[in-house]
């Protein structure tokens, strides 16, 4: 295998499967769906949009939950990456979405070269964006692999099976934009009041998850620029997973926060062009 410096690997695995029914906890109320409106779906939803990317902020996305979050389990901050592991991520997410797209050949990666944080376990997300517009974005709110192999997952996750956009062409990859979000461990929150709920989640810090069943939604810490009001906030997140706006305050659905660290690539300027050939 390549070391990291020369081509990266790629490697076959899916998100958590998410199963069906009712959360045993949850009574039929709590859960009915708001009645379809124009703007039921807020920015960024991930229903799918049959008329094609539409402008929404890029790190709202409902994510499947691949693993349990323990109430008192210890939460993971997140992971300090140098320069060297932040540039090795951007170009593993873009060497595995040039592949996706047949531009590229598959990329390796020999992980016994690789520092410990990109080996550690951590959640994260890939957005794309193709002339500062949203393209895709796709993630892991749970850790069930190593960093680096999440990242292969939700690079492809975003190119590939966004249901808001089609599958990135190959005419499209040199021209796209590409930002990593690294999470920390969610943390349950354990509060008796909606009030004493709110105030555990710190707008512009906290990355929040609602979770019913087994199914999780959330917005990354980006979000807040859009929705400054903890209250507003919340609320898309409840219509986002399509239930009532107030369903945040039953203290039988789980919330959830985390931290993230966010990085960048811009897109390669014309005439130097990322080949992902070895070098």
């Amino acid at each position: 295998m390549l070391a990291k410096a020369q081509g990266l690997g790629v490697l076959k695995f899916g998100l958590g499967a998410s199963s069906s029914g009712e959360h045993p906890r949850l009574s039929a109320n709590v859960l009915k769906p708001m009645e379809p409106k124009e703007d039921t779906n807020p920015p960024g939803s991930a229903e799918r949009q049959e008329h094609g990317p539409v402008k929404t902020p890029a790190s709202e996305i409902r994510a499947l939950c691949s693993a349990p979050a323990a109430a008192n389990s210890t939460v993971s901050p997140v992971p300090h990456l140098n320069q060297e592991d932040k540039t090795f991520l951007l170009r593993l997410a873009r060497e595995t979405i040039r592949h996706a797209a047949g531009a590229g050949p598959q990329p390796r990666v020999d992980e016994a070269v690789l520092s410990p944080p990109l080996v550690a376990r951590h959640g994260c997300f890939v957005t794309l964006f193709d002339r500062e517009q949203l393209r895709g974005c796709i993630g892991h709110i749970f850790a069930t692999e190593p960093l680096w192999r999440t990242v292969i997952d939700s690079a492809h996750g975003a190119a590939m099976r966004d249901p808001r956009f089609p599958a990135v062409t190959a005419a499209e990859v040199d021209r796209l934009a590409i930002e990593i979000s690294i999470l920390s461990e969610p943390k349950l929150i354990e509060a008796d009041t909606p009030e004493s709920r709110l105030a555990h989640i710190q707008p512009g810090r906290h990355g929040v998850v609602l979770r019913l069943a087994s199914r999780c939604w959330t917005f990354l810490p980006q979000v807040w620029e859009h929705f400054p009001s903890v209250e507003e906030f919340m609320a898309r997140l409840c219509a986002k997973a399509g239930v009532d706006p107030q369903t945040w305050r039953d203290p039988r659905v789980d919330l959830l926060t985390y931290e993230v660290e966010t990085f960048e690539e811009e897109a390669p300027a014309p005439g130097n062009r990322d080949t992902g050939e070895p070098t």
